[in-house]
């Protein structure tokens, strides 16, 4: 839909009956509410697409919006259901990735995105999810809510609880350092996953 089609059905309105107002009618004004809902882009969707290189891709914003800033070149799962069903279904295992936007603790995301063999490994071998919120399942969470942590689940969807960091006190936390014990549990529960689920 062009422009120039667009700004007449926002001008335009019935002219009135004699006698009557200018003003437009009802329908008129959900129609101007909507389409100008529609129009107006998102903060958060200029935030990601205005770094972007010109000639973006759709796609690629789609990537950028879901990414949060932990790789732009994977594709993201929107929904935890959606990453549990893909990962079944491809036998891949899933990564969930919990962090809070705007969070001084969450920012291990800087050193995910420039390991290339973790975006490797996640672009190839998992099926990927970051979330700013808790999942329904209280198996995400075996010692707590805490922000940021790192979990993986099986294809049999599985949690895999075993995997765990080098933190007593947070088991399931990365810190920005510990890039190459996140890339060995990575590779651990993808060949595992591999052997086990690939034949069946």
């Amino acid at each position: 839909m062009g422009w120039k089609y667009l700004s007449v059905i926002l001008i335009h309105h019935p002219k009135p009956r004699k006698g009557g107002t200018s003003a437009p009618s009802p329908c008129h004004l959900f129609l101007y509410t909507f389409l100008l809902g529609t129009l107006l882009v998102p903060t958060r969707i200029w935030r990601v697409w205005l770094p972007c290189r010109k000639g973006c891709s759709l796609w690629h914003l789609h990537s950028c919006i879901l990414s949060t800033g932990w790789g732009d070149d994977i594709e993201w799962v929107q929904t935890y259901e959606e990453g549990l069903a893909r990962s079944k279904h491809s036998k891949k295992p899933l990564m969930v990735i919990h962090h809070l936007e705007e969070c001084p603790y969450s920012q291990g995301e800087k050193a995910f995105a420039s390991s290339p063999e973790i975006q490797q490994m996640a672009q190839e071998d998992f099926i990927m999810l970051n979330l700013v919120h808790s999942s329904s399942d209280d198996n995400m969470a075996p010692d707590g809510h805490y922000v940021p942590r790192i979990l993986f689940v099986d294809p049999s969807l599985t949690v895999r609880a075993d995997l765990t960091g080098k933190y007593g006190n947070r088991m399931y936390a990365y810190e920005p350092e510990d890039i190459s014990t996140l890339v060995q549990k990575k590779k651990k529960i993808s060949q595992a996953s591999y052997l086990i689920f690939s034949s069946s």
